[in-house]
């Protein structure tokens, strides 16, 4: 894969820029701070970046412009040219397969062709191989997975999805799922825990649901004596009520006919009681009426004895002047004995009021003797209450004579008594109805806990074949991790055979033939290397200080190199350096320049650098300047 022209529009601080490039070794030089960055930042965002995420478009727009970023690459492979266009204005990205006129145009399809193209199926991936920062040269742990995963793929031809390390990895995924909670408690656990749980649930609801039915069976079995001795006790207690009854209404009879017979002579005798006075008053009346009262107005006798008296005085009086005026006097003669009449018939008339007052008083005692016997009733309303009275005395004098009624009738004593049996019958028959409730709640019960058991055999039944399912299953999916791993594991050891010698040879020439042992563990990518010196095996690791930082840096040259010719299967993608010789001498790096001179036969390299120090070596010089 050759690039051969990179063209950014509004790329960071690349407003618009145009790159050639050719085979062989590309040393791309400017000062700090003039897009080398950006550069190699545009190249990792062609060949991995979706155009539709917008946090990679906020983070590479150019500083001061709305405008989204735009990138086209055109590279070259063996058989065919291509054109790469990504634009996060429009959310777009085309590939263009320049022989065939193909066109691809969903991001997702765009992508994966550029992997089949590069060998490589992620930026994380090629960061770990081909993109080589001297910040990072050892960081190779960042994708040591993708690299199991892709060495894993390059010999089985399997895809990324279906990758013996990505198989492996769903299986323990699953197998760890579906343990949850077995060895210690969880909230959310596995398949195999929560059936488990069902089961055992099951199991103690159905024990206790089959003890509570033995009780159940208890409380049922005296169902059907309850059910005869309530029939016997409703039949007495049916026999005995209408008896009851029948006496309840004879003495019911008894009460009302002497309560009848009380108000027919308490009314008789109030209807003789008004007739009499009634009688009475037309008596009185007779008497007040024979007596003639009228109102008369009889002179006062004292008027004519002091008119008789003042004319005598007068008189005399004037008989002293006079004595023919003692004539006068005679006039008061027929006023004396006018007044003495008076006086008599006075008396008359006050005897006369006196009888008349005693028989006003007599009728008025009559009257109201009269009234009370009345009450607020006229005489035909007492009689027709009489008369009224008298028939139901008579209806219930006939009812009472009633052979049917007088046939059952007992003593009040005996009456009494039945009462009180009624009452103990019905209080029996209140505790059997209740009893025979239970009893039928039990065997309501009953039939529901029967049904109930059989309802959660069938379910427990159902879970314990689930469980065992599960089970069989998830010992399946063991079973088959371990015989993957160990079918990766012996796939791998070509792999690792290869890488070993890859990573042995660079190392040796960059090294001048210092270092020529290598050794990679079984399973993992960690290397180790023969000293010669120490005469045994040490750690490539810088935390252990076994080698110099310079070492260190170059075998993890040789080990990048050699990773990017196992991983990508032969597809020989470009190889990007950012200065990864600045902790080289001058010795070493002829070395390691001379080896990259030989690997850029087969793959494009690209050199960033603020240095000449690559020049006699670079088959194009891309100058970089603001």
């Amino acid at each position: 894969m050759i690039f051969k022209k990179l063209s950014v529009q509004h790329f960071k601080r690349l407003k618009n820029s145009t790159l050639d490039f050719t085979s062989g070794i590309n040393v791309i030089k400017g000062e700090n701070e003039t897009g080398k960055s950006t550069i190699k930042l545009a190249f990792l965002t062609a060949l991995f970046a979706s155009p539709r995420s917008e946090a990679v478009a906020r983070d590479v727009r150019s500083w001061g412009t709305d405008f989204k970023s735009r990138l086209t690459l055109q590279f070259e492979t063996e058989s065919s040219g291509w054109a790469l266009n990504k634009d996060f204005q429009e959310k777009e990205a085309v590939l263009v397969d320049g022989k065939s006129k193909r066109k691809y145009e969903d991001p997702s399809s765009v992508q994966k062709v550029l992997s089949e193209i590069l060998g490589i199926g992620s930026q994380s991936l090629f960061e770990s191989t081909a993109y080589i920062d001297h910040t990072m040269v050892s960081d190779i742990s960042k994708g040591r997975k993708e690299i199991r995963e892709s060495l894993g793929a390059s010999l089985t031809g399997a895809g990324e999805d279906t990758s013996a390390e990505q198989i492996i990895k769903k299986l323990d995924k699953n197998i760890k799922d579906m343990e949850k909670g077995l060895v210690r408690p969880t909230t959310k656990p596995g398949v195999v825990r929560a059936l488990k749980d069902e089961v055992s649930g099951l199991e103690e609801r159905v024990a206790d649901l089959k003890k509570a039915t033995s009780e159940l069976e208890k409380g049922a079995s005296t169902f059907e004596g309850i059910v005869e001795e309530l029939n016997k006790t409703e039949s007495e207690l049916s026999l005995k009520k209408e008896l009851y009854e029948s006496n309840k209404r004879y003495h019911e009879l008894k009460g009302d006919h002497e309560k009848l017979k009380r108000n027919y002579v308490e009314l008789e005798h109030r209807i003789e009681g008004v007739k009499e006075d009634q009688k009475k008053l037309e008596k009185v009346d007779e008497k007040l009426k024979g007596e003639g009262v009228e109102q008369k107005s009889v002179p006062n006798w004292v008027v004519y004895t002091v008119g008789g008296a003042g004319i005598m005085l007068l008189s005399g009086v004037l008989a002293l002047f006079y004595f023919w005026l003692l004539l006068l006097s005679l006039l008061a003669v027929p006023l004396f004995v006018y007044s003495f009449i008076t006086i008599q018939r006075r008396k008359k008339a006050v005897k006369e009021e006196e009888r008349v007052k005693q028989l006003l008083n007599e009728r008025k005692v009559i009257e109201a003797s009269l009234q009370g016997k009345l009450g607020k009733k006229s005489v035909q309303e007492l009689e027709s209450e009489w008369s009224d009275v008298r028939r139901k005395l008579k209806d219930v004098e006939e009812e009472l004579e009633k052979p049917e009624l007088r046939a059952s009738t007992v003593s009040p004593a005996e009456f009494q008594k039945m009462s009180n049996s009624i009452k103990t019958l019905e209080k029996k028959r209140e505790d059997l109805i209740g009893r025979k409730g239970k009893g039928e709640a039990y065997l309501e019960a009953r039939k529901g806990s029967e049904s109930e058991i059989s309802e959660l055999e069938e379910q427990l039944e159902e879970k314990s074949g689930e469980l065992a399912r599960q089970e069989r299953k998830l010992e399946v999916f063991k079973v088959a991790k371990e015989a993957i791993e160990g079918a990766f594991s012996k796939t791998l050891s070509p792999a690792r055979d290869v890488l070993k010698q890859k990573v042995s040879e660079y190392f040796k020439i960059i090294t001048g033939g210092r270092y020529e042992k290598i050794g990679l563990e079984e399973g993992t990518l960690e290397f180790r290397v023969y000293s010669p010196e120490k005469r045994d095996w040490v750690s490539i690791s810088p935390k252990d200080d076994e080698l110099s930082r310079g070492t260190i840096d170059q075998f993890f040259l040789a080990a990048r190199l050699a990773l990017v010719d196992v991983v990508s299967a032969g597809k020989k993608p470009p190889i990007f350096l950012d200065d990864p010789f600045v902790t080289f001498d001058s010795k070493r790096l002829k070395a390691s320049m001379d080896l990259l001179k030989k690997i850029s036969r087969d793959h494009q390299v690209f050199i960033f650098t603020c240095k000449d120090s690559y020049d006699k070596w670079a088959d194009n010089a891309v100058p970089v300047a603001i």
